[in-house]
């Protein structure tokens, strides 16, 4: 999520992003479950920006907007479900598409809830975010 100051840790004042998890061209960056809850829980808009410099154009910078009005919901491991294991209904509550999140190519889309995402699968074990999504149709390995 956004902060004043570029840092690891949360901040009052939403201007920057938090690197939670980075690796490759992006250098390597890897946030502790209990530091990523503690930034994720100051999060004021609840949006988790993946970024990829050698993905396709539509992947580069993609919006994760969780839809909940209280945080997470407990026990939900969204660092794992993002980074490992994409999973939806049938393997994990309270990740269901365009019900508990949306995904969007901007932040000002994510921020207005527009133009959301409209395709995305789950369930591929060891297979993280986002998998095959994609704003207007499947799109691999991504």
């Amino acid at each position: 999520y956004p902060t004043d100051t570029p840092t690891k840790y949360p901040t009052d004042t939403p201007t920057e992003w938090v690197s939670v998890y980075t690796k490759g061209t992006l250098s390597e960056t890897y946030a502790e479950d209990n530091l990523f809850n503690a930034i994720w829980a100051q999060s004021p808009n609840q949006i988790l920006r993946r970024k990829c410099l050698d993905c396709a154009s539509t992947h580069q910078d993609i919006y994760y907007r969780r839809l909940d009005t209280r945080g997470l919901p407990s026990g939900f491991d969204l660092l794992d479900l993002v980074l490992n294991n994409w999973f939806s209904d049938g393997k994990i509550n309270h990740n269901t598409f365009n019900v508990d999140f949306k995904l969007y190519s901007t932040y000002d889309d994510a921020l207005n809830d527009k133009n959301q995402w409209k395709s995305c699968n789950f369930n591929d074990p060891g297979v993280g975010f986002p998998r095959d999504c994609g704003p207007t149709g499947y799109v691999s390995h991504q």
